[in-house]
């Protein structure tokens, strides 16, 4: 009896360390390589093409380390830095200028007791995207609405016809919202739809996203996708993966400022007669 009860609480023993051991596994997904065209943006970070690589690794933080071990190509190996944001908390990554990589790189993450990896899809086509012109944003303060002038769709042809072929080339706009601070932080992606093809030229930015009192960075994504993996074709299922990208910002401001003749009035002093206005439209 007195064995039984010993193996019984071996076993359950070994059961809590592989449940434990389960729940802390470490993950690599979403593992990227790209380029980005990065327009003026107040000076957070200097205009110009960029590359970058990594993944989402989980868990994340003190204690996980993560690399980029090139495999094909131009390019060398990269330390990933956990660069968390604040819509994405789990991402490692490595930016520097780009100068020439290409091919593909093994993402490998530790924890200290786990190692694993996975391997980024082959960046093959490097190009540099344009920037959109005539870039603006008018209408409610928190809820505005972000305008410019549509992509040559014929450049930059959106996938709206399926069947897919392996190497269909295909382009999307994006809206994503920044606070304009170093580090340009991430606090909003649009979502992936028909709304944004190359052929569209605005974008309402929903409630929930801006607060009152806040500088933003407004950044208009093109980006160019690859189909790497066709899985059917009816229904139609096939994996995608970015490999350039261009953004172009605008700042925008949430913060009351003085009215014209409100300026004027605290000029002389008469700063209690004074009404308010709001920051409600930029122009790029």
């Amino acid at each position: 009896m007195r064995k039984i009860t010993l193996l019984i609480t071996i076993s359950l023993i070994l059961m809590f360390i592989l449940l434990q051991s389960a729940a802390h596994a470490i993950t690599i997904s979403n593992e990227f390589v790209w380029t980005d065209n990065i327009g003026p943006n107040g000076g957070f970070l200097p205009a110009g093409q960029y590359f970058y690589v990594g993944a989402f690794i989980t868990p994340s933080g003190p204690g996980t380390t993560a690399q980029a071990k090139h495999t094909s190509g131009l390019g060398p190996d990269y330390t990933l830095n956990f660069t968390p944001q604040p819509i994405y908390p789990n991402i490692y990554t490595h930016r520097e200028s780009y100068s020439g990589q290409t091919g593909q790189w093994n993402i490998i993450a530790t924890d200290g007791v786990n190692t694993v990896n996975k391997i980024t899809h082959s960046l093959d086509d490097p190009r540099i995207l344009p920037l959109a012109n005539n870039l603006a944003i008018s209408g409610p303060l928190l809820t505005p609405t972000l305008t410019w002038d549509a992509f040559d769709s014929n450049t930059y042809p959106s996938l709206r016809n399926p069947p897919i072929t392996l190497g269909t080339d295909f382009f999307n706009l994006g809206v994503r919202v920044r606070l304009a601070q170093p580090g340009m932080p991430i606090i909003y992606d649009s979502p992936f739809g028909p709304s944004l093809y190359t052929t569209a030229t605005s974008y309402t930015i929903p409630a929930g996203v801006l607060e009152e009192n806040k500088d933003y960075l407004i950044d208009l994504r093109l980006y160019h996708s690859d189909t790497d993996v066709v899985i059917s074709l009816i229904p139609p299922n096939y994996i995608t993966f970015l490999e350039n990208q261009s953004e172009t910002f605008l700042f925008y401001s949430t913060t009351p400022v003085p009215e014209p003749s409100t300026m004027l009035l605290l000029g002389s002093g008469l700063i209690g007669l004074a009404g308010y206005g709001r920051k409600k439209f930029f122009k790029k």
